[in-house]
C-alpha cells in the first residue's frame, strides 16, 4: 500500500492492560502486488533416515496422485551423522489429514510436522503451440497481463521426443520458439 495519510487518536478510557490509542493509515493498494493470488497452504514434513530410497521415491510420486500440490525431497544430515531425506509435502488444508495418514502409513516415520503458510502465485494458464514434433502445451504465469514465466510441458515434450526419436532439448527449444512467434 502507498500510504497517503496517517491519523492518530486516543480514547477517553485508560485501561491498565493496554493503551487506548488508534492509528489509521489511509492509502491506495500498490498495483504491483494488488492482484497476486494469495492462499493458505499446509506444509507436512518428516525426516527419514531409515527408509529405502526406492520407497521414498514411490511415496513422493504417490503423494502427488493423492492430491499434494508439490512434493520435495531434500538430502539432510541427521543425528549421529546419518544421511537422511526431508520429505516436504505442500497441500491444500482440506487434504492435510488424508496426506498425514498417507505419510504415517507409507513411511517409517513416527510423526509429521504440520504448519500453515501463505503463498502468492502468478495467474496460471496454458496454450498449445504447433511444432514440427506435434502439439506441445505451454504453461505460463502472468501478473496484470504481463507474462513472467513460460515453459513447455515436460511430459508433452518427452512424448514427442520419443515418438520422433529426437533429443528432448530439441523439442523443448522448438516449443519455446513456437510460443515466442
Amino acid at each position: 500500500m502507498r500510504v497517503q495519510h496517517i491519523g492518530y487518536g486516543a480514547g477517553t478510557r485508560n485501561p491498565k492492560e493496554l493503551p487506548n490509542v488508534l492509528r489509521l493509515s489511509i492509502g491506495e493498494s500498490d498495483d504491483a502486488t494488488a492482484s497476486l493470488n494469495t492462499d493458505t497452504v499446509t506444509i507436512l514434513e518428516t525426516a527419514l533416515d531409515d527408509l529405502s530410497p526406492q520407497i521414498i521415491s514411490y511415496v513422493a510420486e504417490k503423494a502427488l496422485a493423492e492430491g499434494a500440490l508439490d512434493v520435495m525431497l531434500t538430502p539432510v544430515i541427521m543425528k549421529k551423522g546419518r544421511p537422511g531425506t526431508l520429505l516436504t509435502i505442500l497441500c491444500n488444508p482440506s487434504d492435510s489429514s488424508a496426506l498425514q495418514q498417507f505419510i504415517l502409513r507409507e513411511t517409517s516415520t513416527l510423526g509429521v510436522r504440520i504448519h500453515q503458510e501463505q503463498r502468492s502465485c502468478l495467474d496460471r494458464a496454458h496454450t498449445t503451440v504447433v511444432t514440427p514434433y506435434g502439439e506441445i502445451r505451454i504453461k505460463f504465469g502472468s501478473h496484470n497481463g504481463e507474462v513472467f514465466n513460460a515453459a513447455p510441458e515436460f511430459e508433452d515434450c518427452r512424448a514427442a521426443a520419443a515418438k520422433h526419436n529426437v533429443p528432448l532439448k530439441l523439442v523443448q527449444q522448438a516449443a519455446i520458439a513456437a510460443y515466442r512467434r
